[in-house]
């Protein structure tokens, strides 16, 4: 007995097609959106305030950038021997303002603080961004001086003083600013409880 097939061969034929049509216009959404994607440039490692852009610090990305492009730096961009002039994380796309020619200002230093060990996050680690905050002492506080004052934002982390940590009490730690932050930091945090929190 001969088994009628149940997919007469035009009805295979109409799936074949389709199948085919759906592969293609795949294909086309594919290539018309790679070809939307930009190339820009990159960090491939972490770039500190004052560094100079070197082959070294960067890659290409390609991304897809449909409404702030222009906020970015092309890869077709000339960035070579710019000046870093806010933290940049690695991976992170470069800005256009996160560069400059100047350098004037921009020299790094590494600033040592005591901090007590409860004033830190306690896992902090070096390379991490910080906020640096100056509260009153308390004697201050008494006389009406409750001011709270962020000292800097976004600073690097260049290390910390492992051993003042694990034996309690104040904790040094050095961080990345610029030269001339360095003696408003100073003058801030001068007779003040520094307080120190991540950058969001």
């Amino acid at each position: 007995m001969k088994i009628k097939n149940p997919y007469p061969s035009t009805t295979r034929s109409y799936f074949a097609i389709g199948l085919l049509l759906l592969s293609l216009i795949s294909a086309f959404l594919i290539v018309q959106a790679s070809e939307k994607n930009i190339a820009v440039w990159s960090a491939k490692k972490d770039l500190a305030i004052g560094e100079r852009i070197t082959p070294a610090s960067l890659i290409i990305s390609k991304v897809l950038l449909p409404n702030n492009s222009a906020l970015y730096l092309a890869a077709k961009s000339s960035i070579l021997g710019k000046t870093v002039i806010r933290p940049i994380g690695s991976g992170e796309l470069l800005p256009r303002s996160s560069l400059s020619e100047q350098t004037s200002g921009l020299i790094v230093r590494g600033l040592p603080l005591q901090i007590s060990r409860n004033d830190l996050p306690a896992d902090l680690a070096a390379g991490q961004l910080i906020d640096i905050y100056a509260l009153p002492q308390r004697s201050s506080a008494a006389t009406g001086n409750s001011d709270v004052t962020l000292v800097a934002g976004s600073v690097r982390v260049e290390s910390i003083d492992t051993k003042s940590r694990d034996l309690g009490g104040a904790i040094g730690i050095v961080v990345q600013v610029r030269e001339n932050q360095v003696l408003p930091i100073l003058v801030d945090t001068a007779n003040s409880r520094i307080v120190v929190a991540r950058s969001a």
